[in-house]
């Protein structure tokens, strides 16, 4: 509980407070109903929400208005804040002075200028000292209990008179024409001046009930008690039209707050059981609530079948939206994963095709061993080294032509297997090769191989040392050969791969780009987005509507249970 609202009164027969916390359900409840429907009015009757409006606007009009008036520094902020037992109206801030402020009752403490919501004073005055001149009102929000009964009181601090704007004191004068009571707030030695004077005048044709509080300041906390009562009753003779006069020292309130005797002594407890007493004798029409009420319950018992029946329809078309994305999704994944399974057939073809070029390469030199073998057996007979050289340098012509072959056929099979996957490779050819043959033996040991006893024997048993040419080129020469072919084969393997991986993620671009806009298109053909945020209101909206029903109905019988206690 704020500062200011521990204080009751002894009203008789209806619980006013009962009545004030239902009256503000009520009208939150059907503003809360109202904002749910708005957003499909589209599906309801012609003139629902307009019903009520026109509701909610006679509910309205019970809404007690109390203004606070004063000359410029009289104390009226400071006065409205003791009241609120906080500061919701600045004091001696100057680009305030002149802005009309409107306290009303809110869940939370805000301000809101032009609009913007701002959740600190601070901000208030931030945001007044750099564009004090655009704000016509400020309004401001609290859970203040005078406030809370029905929701329906506003009290406005009103711009000082005697300012040097003429244009405040106009807004003065349209503000006194829908009062229910002011509060006219005045400070010594000027209790009664001219300004006064004509806002009394012009407050007795329009307001019933006055309220004057003399603001004690310090200066006329030194006046004696005979002197401030020949002053109370000078300034009560010069009122001229009934009022109540309170002695209030409100920034002793405002500082000390509601704690015993500071607020009696300030006389702040006096007047607040004042303005209590006012809005509570004035009543929040219990009938004219419960007629409301009953009202209200026909206008949501009315909506909330057609929002049932629209609920059914965007649920089916909900449905039948996702249905169509799910469908163009799963073709979509169907031609990814085809796209990737040629992917990955490619790419296993092309290790079977390496696999198979490398045995057709080691055949050839595994013949090619054979012809060596074979030509050096002969050698082992006969000895002739010229036989030798020739059968060995045909072997080797033999096995370059053919492995030459194999290059040609295996680039040729790469790129015509890119190709038919719709991949553009480039392969250089293998030029034709010949593994480099050097001398079989040297001159001394050809002489010995062919001289002496037993040289066939000797040519069989040592024939490595006496050909090491030969031992070498075949140890050597003929590997070397085969680990060329075999980098030239993978250098084409991985260019054919990576072409067809650059295919292949073009192919995967193309489908998901043609599977978004296909499911741009659905989503638009079926308004899928629109319909699901739809549905989505409509989920939280109905069975919130259906609490709210409950809460009208309760409302209604706490109603008659008041009418029938008061």
């Amino acid at each position: 509980m704020k500062r200011g609202d521990q204080h009751q009164t002894g009203e008789t027969g209806l619980d006013h407070r009962a009545v004030a916390v239902l009256a503000t359900a009520l009208r939150d409840t059907l503003f809360e109903a109202r904002a749910i429907v708005a957003r499909e009015a589209a599906y309801v009757s012609e003139g629902t929400l307009e019903r009520l409006s026109t509701l909610l606007e006679k509910f309205e009009q019970h809404r007690i208005r109390i203004a606070f008036f004063g000359e410029v520094k009289a104390g009226k902020s400071t006065l409205v804040n003791a009241v609120a037992g906080q500061v919701l109206s600045p004091v001696a801030f100057d680009p305030l002075t002149s802005v009309p402020v409107r306290i009303t009752y809110g869940r939370e403490t805000s301000w809101c200028v032009n609009g913007r919501v701002l959740r600190e004073l601070s901000e208030l005055e931030q945001w007044m000292r750099q564009d004090p001149s655009s704000a016509t009102e400020v309004v401001v929000t609290t859970p203040l209990e005078l406030l809370s009964l029905g929701g329906q009181v506003d009290l406005l601090d009103t711009p000082g008179l005697g300012g040097r704007d003429e244009h405040f004191d106009r807004i003065t004068e349209e503000t006194i024409r829908a009062l229910d009571a002011a509060v006219l707030v005045v400070r010594y030695p000027a209790l009664f001046t001219r300004f006064t004077h004509e806002l009394v005048e012009r407050l007795a044709s329009h307001v019933s009930t006055l309220f004057v509080v003399w603001n004690l300041d310090p200066t006329s906390r030194e006046l004696s008690p005979s002197e401030r009562e020949r002053h109370a009753r000078s300034l009560a003779e010069n009122i001229g039209m009934p009022h109540r006069l309170f002695l209030v020292d409100a920034r002793t309130a405002l500082v000390q707050g509601c704690n015993g005797d500071a607020w009696q002594a300030s006389g702040m407890a006096e007047f607040s059981t004042a303005l209590r007493d006012f809005v509570l004798s004035t009543g929040r029409e219990v009938a004219a609530m419960r007629e409301t009420a009953k009202a209200g319950i026909e206008w949501v018992a009315s909506v909330v079948p057609p929002l049932q029946q629209r609920f059914k329809q965007v649920q089916a078309a909900v449905a039948e939206g996702r249905a169509k994305v799910a469908q163009v999704e799963f073709e979509a994944e169907q031609e990814l994963a085809e796209a990737r399974a040629r992917q990955s057939q490619f790419e296993a073809a092309m290790e079977r095709f390496a696999h198979q070029a490398r045995q057709q390469a080691a055949r050839r030199a595994h013949a090619l061993r054979q012809n060596l073998h074979a030509a050096r057996r002969a050698w082992m007979r006969t000895g002739h080294l010229l036989k030798l050289e020739r059968a060995v340098a045909e072997a080797v012509r033999k096995y370059a032509h053919e492995v030459a072959e194999l290059a040609k056929a295996s680039r040729d099979e790469l790129v015509t297997a890119a190709a038919a996957f719709g991949a553009d490779v480039s392969i250089a050819a293998r030029p034709r090769l010949e593994p480099s043959l050097a001398r079989l033996t040297s001159e001394d040991r050809n002489v010995r191989a062919n001289s002496g006893s037993l040289r066939w024997i000797r040519r069989m048993v040592w024939a490595q040392w006496y050909l090491p040419g030969l031992a070498r080129f075949e140890a050597e020469a003929i590997p070397a050969d085969l680990a060329s072919f075999d980098q030239w084969l993978q250098a084409g393997v991985n260019a054919a791969l990576q072409a067809a991986r650059t295919t292949t993620g073009e192919r995967l671009r193309q489908i998901r780009d043609r599977a978004d806009e296909r499911l741009r298109h659905v989503r638009a053909e079926t308004q899928l987005e629109a319909f699901e945020a739809e549905a989505a209101e409509l989920e939280k909206g109905l069975p919130a509507l259906e609490s709210h029903l409950g809460k009208i109905e309760e409302l209604a019988h706490h109603a008659q249970l008041l009418l029938r206690s008061g």
